[in-house]
């Protein structure tokens, strides 16, 4: 249901049935349409009648039908080519840097040994202004011409008149109209020309009836943008970890005595009051000198005015280090494994919510299966993400204690296996008669009365395919009686397993 038709419905008196299909909702369903059409005229009417918003070609039939302005088109660069050879250069034969800008001759000139030639780009605009030495190639070859290049910067190419610059001379027309020659009639007459983009008015510059016009050429200035953060306040346990960009670098179009000023641009952040969270900001750029004086544009345009900084304000942590094991066996105790840390806590920093949530920081997992008394574990540190780490580390060594520990080897019978979440319908056989050479580690002293049939095999359909057939099925070794025992390495036991 459209806006206009919701109105109309609800100006209706209650008394009238106003749902789909009775006579009022339809007849003004169908007027409301038209209506609409209407409305979204109008806007484009208003739209229309404001050049602040007018772009292309409805801001140049705006802008010449009251002030009679035209738009400077873009021109086109020339220059003049240094050719070595022997033949001739017709009006028209073409020579291409080497960033594919094309150059057409001209005039027709004959070359006896080395000679000169004018040529102009083939297309408008700032592209086709190139340093010397750039054009040196024939896209095809003429007749007894050797090579040729540029001695000289290929000038006079200008884009054509931005919107902004377009809309800025009209309302410069209009605040200062040209009236008899005074000196805003000669700086409207300068602006008419393309490239120009700055000018100055010197009435009387050079005695009585003289004029002096100073122009100035327009440019672009590429910068990047510095993020400063020097007016913010953040509160105590919180850090300031950095800062993200909406926009990298920024664009100045202006007149080249100014933008020759221009030496920085930063995005000053400021904030009121104390930070303890991240926040964006839509912040202004400001340009500065080499002296760090900041410069005031008259006529130069920018790309954009302003950039969104995104403060990245984390909340800071010191939290101890714990190592994590898999391949454990069941409700296994690791305070078994006694274990020192070449760093104990580790200073990190991330979002409140994040940060509040952790007690201790888990750098790594220990595969027990794998598992060896006097080896040195190097754990890379892997913190949750949106986590990030202050200390300047990248791993942390985990050294074990086995004074405590002892190992055993046993052979262990098949009547040890326990099979676990099989499917009602499969019967599972074990073919492996004896467990051999298992090596089950403990704190020293549980394991000499240990005997085999207080070991169990653990197989837990769950974590493999079943399927008929023959099958090597990896299992878990724990001792029920003891959770402080574990077995060091990984085995498999031949099972048969059958549908019943």
């Amino acid at each position: 249901m459209s806006e206009t038709l919701t109105t109309m419905l609800a100006a209706m008196p209650d008394g009238y049935q106003k749902t789909v299909g009775f006579p009022t909702y339809d007849l003004l369903a169908a007027a409301s349409i038209p209506m609409e059409e209407l409305a979204e005229e109008l806007a484009r009417t208003r739209e229309m009648l404001d050049p602040s918003t007018l772009t292309g070609t409805d801001l140049d039939n705006y802008i010449k039908s009251r002030s009679g302005l035209v738009r400077n088109p873009a021109t086109c660069a020339s220059g003049v080519l240094q050719v070595t050879g022997t033949g001739t250069i017709t009006a028209g034969d073409l020579f291409e840097s080497g960033g594919g800008i094309q150059f057409a001759a001209t005039e027709a000139v004959e070359i006896q040994g080395s000679g000169h030639v004018a040529v102009r780009c083939t297309q408008a605009g700032a592209a086709g202004n190139l340093p010397a030495g750039s054009v040196t190639l024939m896209p095809v070859q003429i007749a007894g011409i050797v090579n040729v290049s540029n001695s000289d910067t290929m000038t006079g190419g200008y884009d054509a008149e931005t919107d902004a610059a377009y809309f800025e001379r009209y309302l410069l027309r209009l605040q200062t109209p040209p009236t008899s020659g005074n000196q805003y009639h000669y700086r409207s007459w300068a602006l008419e020309v393309s490239g120009v983009g700055g000018v100055q008015i010197y009435p009387l510059g050079h005695g009585d009836n003289t004029v002096d016009v100073v122009f100035d050429v327009v440019e672009e200035k590429t910068l990047p943008i510095q993020v400063t953060t020097n007016y913010l306040k953040i509160a105590d346990g919180y850090i300031l970890y950095g800062t993200d960009i909406s926009k990298e670098t920024v664009t100045l179009s202006g007149p080249s005595t100014e933008l020759s000023q221009v030496e920085t641009c930063t995005a000053e952040v400021t904030y009121n009051g104390e930070l303890t969270s991240p926040v964006t900001l839509d912040t202004s750029l400001r340009f500065y000198t080499r002296s760090g004086r900041e410069v005031e544009f008259e006529y130069t345009t920018l790309e954009t005015d302003s950039v969104e900084v995104t403060l990245q304000v984390y909340k800071l942590a010191t939290l101890p280090v714990e190592v994590s094991f898999i391949n454990a066996p069941r409700d296994f105790d690791p305070s078994v494994l006694v274990y020192s840390l070449s760093k104990k806590t580790l200073n990190v920093a991330g979002p409140e919510s994040q940060i509040d949530r952790l007690s201790t920081l888990s750098v790594g997992t220990i595969d027990l299966s794998t598992f060896a008394l006097d080896k040195v574990y190097e754990m890379p540190i892997e913190l949750p993400s949106g986590i990030r780490l202050l200390d300047n580390i990248s791993s942390i060594t985990v050294s074990f204690d086995s004074s405590r520990l002892e190992t055993k080897t046993m052979n262990l019978p098949a009547s040890c296996v326990q099979v676990i979440n099989l499917p009602s319908t499969y019967t599972l056989t074990v073919e492996t008669e004896r467990l051999m050479n298992v090596t089950l580690c403990g704190p020293a002293g549980s394991l000499e009365a240990l005997n085999p049939e207080q070991v169990v095999i653990e197989i837990d359909a769950d974590d493999f395919y079943v399927a008929i057939g023959q099958q090597n099925i990896a299992c878990r070794l724990y001792v029920p009686a003891n959770d402080k025992i574990f077995a060091l390495g990984s085995y498999v036991v031949q099972c048969k397993i059958e549908s019943n």
